[in-house]
């Protein structure tokens, strides 16, 4: 840019770094704008229908499980992807592991407050959304939990015998899913919500294709770039905690042990798939209370 050029922009220069300077003191942040949401109303109720899609070329399952940390303390929040996702040791799931075992209500408490959180990520595609009709028809990630994780789960393995059993995420026996959301109790709640007749997404299988062409590749939420280092946040829990200086200390003492040490270099384990993951040991079964068995299982059966 010449300098009359900056001359001539200044004043929209100006504009734009004053839209900027306002989102960042509003605490904006970077929106992934595949990502899908459904519309709420002011009375915490929302109404959708979507679309499970199947697995693209070369993975397993059509869907990832994911953990994550956050939660506030006074007025510092901690949130962060957690590393047990790819069977790495997370600090948060082991200080909760020490507050877990100490057996004291108010630690076991904290615990539960800290614990890890758990989502999984689809590709699904919208075929009613009346608040946002320009979403129709389109492609988008949607991450959501075990709620309609479970649903999912039970349009496999039905829970009556007179219910009939069918992939969720297929494109020609599968089913479009009624998104209802209500507000009890000051959370968004999903029971209401249910699966459709079993049909075809469409009736001609070319245009399933180029459906099935546009979706997102999943296993990037797996990718270890999408973690922090270990020693990174463990410092930055331990501030959120307001831990005390010491402690702070040693685990600055051991980032830069881990830096110096480059003799041996940590080998990072190997990513396992999906359909083999396991619940981490970095955290109690209680503490977390995760559906790893449900998630197996989930997994066994769509191969079947």
């Amino acid at each position: 840019m010449s300098f009359a050029q900056l001359k001539k922009s200044s004043k929209t220069s100006f504009k734009q770094l004053a839209e900027k300077m306002s989102q960042e003191s509003k605490g904006g942040s970077y929106e992934d704008n595949r990502f899908w949401e459904p519309d709420i109303d002011k009375s915490g109720s929302g109404f959708a229908i979507i679309r499970f899609l199947p697995a693209i070329e070369g993975a397993e399952i059509p869907f990832v499980k994911t953990f994550s940390h956050g939660f506030k303390t006074g007025t510092k929040w901690f949130i962060e992807n957690c590393p047990t996702t790819i069977d790495q040791q997370c600090p948060v799931c082991e200080a909760n592991n020490v507050l877990w075992e100490s057996g004291s209500k108010e630690s076991q408490d904290l615990a539960r407050k800290r614990k890890r959180q758990t989502r999984y990520i689809s590709n699904i595609i919208v075929l009613s959304d009346s608040k946002r009709p320009q979403n129709e028809g389109k492609v988008f990630l949607y991450r959501y939990g075990n709620k309609i994780f479970t649903k999912l789960m039970n349009a496999i393995e039905p829970e009556f015998e007179d219910e009939q059993s069918f992939n969720p995420f297929d494109f020609w026996e599968g089913a479009s899913f009624k998104l209802k959301i209500r507000n009890v109790e000051g959370f968004r709640n999903y029971d209401k919500s249910e699966f459709g007749d079993c049909e075809p997404l469409f009736s001609d299988d070319a245009a399933m294709e180029k459906v099935w062409k546009s979706e997102y590749d999943l296993s990037e939420f797996l990718d270890q770039k999408q973690f922090k280092p270990y020693a990174d946040i463990k410092k930055k829990f331990l501030l959120a905690i307001n831990a005390a200086p010491a402690q702070l200390a040693k685990s600055e003492e051991d980032e830069e042990d881990e830096k110096d040490d480059v003799s041996a270099p940590e080998v990072p384990k190997p990513q396992k798939s999906q359909k083999s993951q396991k619940t981490p040991k970095t955290e109690t079964a209680k503490a977390s209370v995760d559906d790893d068995d449900d998630f197996k299982l989930f997994s066994t059966l769509l191969d079947e």
